[in-house]
């Protein structure tokens, strides 16, 4: 790796010049002289400065077997024709682009200013006689963002968007004016991809995972992604100061010029809004390697945890969502209170003096007030009641200007664990079991990312994604190896209703797997889903009512088919040193091969810190008329 200045002032050039052309036979009487830049390309080919670690991350290069190639699909990115595969003749491209003549805003200069920066830190350009270019629109933009902090960013998960199911990182921009004292008024540096918000889960995960969407950088104020994460996606929001100094932040605003507006393949596991933020990264501090590590997959809270791991942030300052800090709210008030706040909130009326004066003091009819004016903007922006109730949210906020300033609500509760500090995603699991009286040794491989019963610190309680999710089943009766299931994707939201907030609670699953028919066992695949209710059972638990729908093709149904429906109820339960669940699940098969099917089944884990846990099912199966058993216990390896 060349990492060295290589400054070659004045005669150095004359001599470097002679010993060239001596190298190649001629004499300086009768070749003809290299043109400066000709000079430098002889020279950083010499050196192999485009094998530099630092250039390669410039130009998004990876190794793909023996050849580079650039994660970069936009032929705007590349000065050479080659330049997507040829870190060596993009770089050459690049210095002649920067030396040709000019003076506007599409000048090499003023569209590659990262790759100006390091490359003149290394040759000294301007002593070859650079062009000067005047940037004018890349001035305005780096005097308007004018950034002397970033700040690593992580939206929690929500489900309800294909794009966000996992979490989402970005960057926010602290400028160094009065802005400074206002985060809202930084801006937001995020990729994303370009997706047709009509596409369901399974279209959306098979394009991202093929790479069937184009993915963007994009810089927008930041009050904008606060609004749809905070606010419309009532998604918790982690802000992990980063600790750049200004030359790497200043190198960090130079690339994001570069690939802002810049197509790239998006893929849902690999190159996706996560790495490309550490991309970013690996640019403004050279040496953090942070990308290395993500080949394979880059979940949001992997990255983050890689960036706490490296030292480049610490502690992470929580931002609650606008439906977190109602909930904490309402958690304070007694009945009463809770009663006149969905009043005021929800059924304008005449009765509101009448409403607030059965409040006892100042302090209650403040936080109802309050309360009250939230939870009905909370109701607009959902487009439940949108500006039906503008004169009534003008007098809440009347109303609470008559009484005694000052903040009546305590500080909001923090979660006790960052989302870094969950288990890792990669899940390996081995175990024993015993099924209608056959034992089997089972082995499970799941990507990502996490279920009811892993591990809840760091999660949401009731959510889960599984994506690939692998499991080999060798029975030990026959001595057989099968693939028991392959679950493509399986999804489970279960989001608690109350009188304040009525979610509804759903799942998604379609994969490959061994279903029992008529004829005995066989492989096919299935799709089934769910939609109902879920609510909460004393303090921490759940109970859910689910009505299922499913169907199931395989060679040996009759008409290669089984089409049902039916409905599941169960209880997810957490204790303090495990999580249970607890279901009956019942379909009917009506059309194609006809079947009834009963299912109860108890699963408990017992985390063993974040890397490990435990857990166990006991079930028990009514299928095809006939009653069998299964258990099983496996150990959980996060990784």
């Amino acid at each position: 790796m060349i990492r060295d200045k290589l400054s070659l002032p004045g005669g150095t050039r004359l001599v470097l010049l002679g010993m060239l052309l001596a190298f190649n036979g001629a004499s300086p009487a009768t070749a003809s002289p290299l043109s400066p830049v000709g000079t430098i390309i002889a020279q950083v080919n010499t050196s192999r400065l485009a094998q530099n670690d630092d250039w390669l991350r410039l130009v998004h290069f990876q190794l793909k077997g023996n050849s580079y190639q650039s994660q970069t699909d936009d032929p705007n990115f590349f000065n050479a024709p080659d330049g997507k595969t040829s870190p060596a003749n993009e770089l050459a491209a690049t210095l002649r682009a920067f030396f040709r003549p000019g003076d506007d805003d599409n000048h090499a200069q003023c569209r590659f200013p990262a790759r100006l920066h390091w490359l003149n830190q290394r040759l000294n350009l301007h002593a070859f006689g650079l062009p000067a270019i005047h940037c004018r629109k890349l001035v305005q933009w780096r005097k308007a963002v004018s950034a002397t902090r970033a700040t690593l960013v992580f939206p929690a998960a929500y489900l309800n968007s294909p794009s966000s199911m996992f979490g989402h990182t970005l960057l926010r921009l602290t400028p160094a004016d009065s802005r400074k004292s206002t985060p809202l008024a930084s801006y937001a540096l995020n990729y994303a991809a370009n997706v047709d918000e009509t596409d369901n889960a399974l279209v959306y995960s098979f394009k991202g995972l093929v790479g069937g969407y184009p993915g963007f950088f994009s810089i927008l104020p930041y009050y904008e992604k606060i609004k749809q994460y905070s606010d419309l996606e009532s998604r918790d929001i982690w802000e992990y100061p980063l600790n750049l100094n200004q030359q790497e932040i200043n190198q960090l605003l130079r690339h994001a010029w570069e690939v802002k507006a810049i197509k790239f393949d998006y893929y849902y596991f690999t190159e996706n809004c996560s790495y490309h933020v550490l991309s970013l990264l690996d640019v403004a501090r050279p040496g953090s390697h942070l990308t290395d590590d993500f080949s394979f997959k880059a979940i949001p809270s992997d990255t983050v945890r890689a960036v706490v791991k490296i030292g480049m942030a610490k502690n992470a300052i929580y931002r609650a969502s606008s439906t977190s800090v109602i909930k904490q709210h309402l958690a304070l008030l007694n009945a009463h209170e809770k009663d006149v706040v969905w009043q005021l909130a929800t059924k304008p009326s005449s009765a509101f003096d009448q409403q607030i004066n059965t409040l006892r003091n100042n302090k209650e009819r403040s936080r109802v007030l309050e309360l009250a004016y939230d939870y009905s903007r909370y109701l607009a922006l959902q487009h439940t009641q949108a500006d039906t109730h503008a004169a009534q949210n003008y007098r809440l906020l009347i109303a609470r200007s008559q009484l005694p300033a000052g903040n009546v609500w305590p500080a909001i509760r923090r979660p006790a664990h960052q989302p870094e500090q969950g288990h890792r995603t990669t899940r390996l699991s081995a175990g024993f079991g015993r099924r209608d009286g056959e034992n089997f040794l089972s082995l499970q491989l799941r990507p990502a990312y996490h279920d009811i019963l892993d591990p809840l610190n760091g999660y949401s309680a009731g959510s889960q994604i599984n994506f690939l999710d692998l499991r080999a089943r060798y029975d030990l009766g026959n001595k057989k190896l099968h693939l028991d299931r392959l679950t493509i994707i399986d999804i489970l939201s279960l989001s608690p209703r109350d009188a304040f907030f009525k979610p509804i609670s759903w799942t998604i699953n379609a994969g490959i797997e061994r279903m029992l028919t008529n004829r005995g066992w066989a492989t096919g695949v299935q799709l089934n889903g769910s939609s109902g209710f879920s609510y909460r059972m004393g303090q921490q638990h759940l109970i859910y009512m689910l009505l299922k729908g499913k169907i199931m093709a395989a060679t040996a149904f009759k008409n290669h088919y089984t089409l049902g429906a039916g409905l599941s109820v169960g209880s997810l339960l957490f204790f303090e040193h495990s999580t249970a669940d607890l279901s009956l699940t019942g379909i009917r098969f009506g059309l194609g091969e006809t079947n009834t099917s009963l299912v109860a089944r108890w699963r408990q884990s017992f985390p063993i810190g974040t890397r490990y846990a435990f857990r166990y099912r006991v079930a028990y199966h009514h299928e095809r008329g006939r009653n069998f058993s299964e258990v099983e216990s496996m150990v959980n390896w996060y990784f």
